[in-house]
């Protein structure tokens, strides 16, 4: 479970990277391989009401430094076995020479292939600024982030 949490929290980084790169264009799309993360558990063993995966490392367009993801993601829902858990991630998108940034946030299941984050502001060359962006975790050593800001 905890390895989908970091997965799920890496996937999360890397779309908060590709928005936040974008500079004066509309999309932008990022990578985020893995970096360095935590899982906290904060009640029973195992996944539980919560439990906290904090993350941070690198975003890369096409191979070169782009900035850095930051981010923590936390358990919001622990239903059981029968159900699936769900969690609340907050992502910080610093690009280039981290004057500019991307702010992200989403609910989401714990193991999905993919989750959409909002856009929820920015500063710098993204300041106010707003859209969408999908993290995509399905290489366990990276996550592909693809960022669609607002007109």
């Amino acid at each position: 479970m905890r390895s989908v949490l970091v997965v799920a929290a890496l996937a999360l980084g890397g779309l908060v990277i590709l928005s936040s790169l974008g500079g004066d264009g509309k999309d932008l799309d990022l990578v985020a391989p893995t970096g360095e993360r935590s899982v906290v558990d904060t009640g029973d063993d195992g996944a539980s009401l919560g439990d906290m995966t904090i993350f941070s490392g690198p975003l890369e367009d096409d191979g070169d430094r782009a900035g850095r993801i930051d981010g923590v993601c936390t358990i919001t829902s622990a239903p059981g076995d029968d159900a699936e858990l769900r969690q609340r991630c907050e992502v910080t998108l610093t690009l280039g020479d981290g004057e500019s940034e991307l702010q992200l946030a989403s609910v989401g299941r714990v193991e999905a292939d993919d989750v959409i984050f909002s856009v929820v502001g920015g500063g710098g060359n993204h300041a106010g600024a707003g859209g969408d962006a999908t993290f995509d975790y399905t290489d366990p050593d990276r996550t592909r982030i693809k960022v669609s800001l607002d007109d």
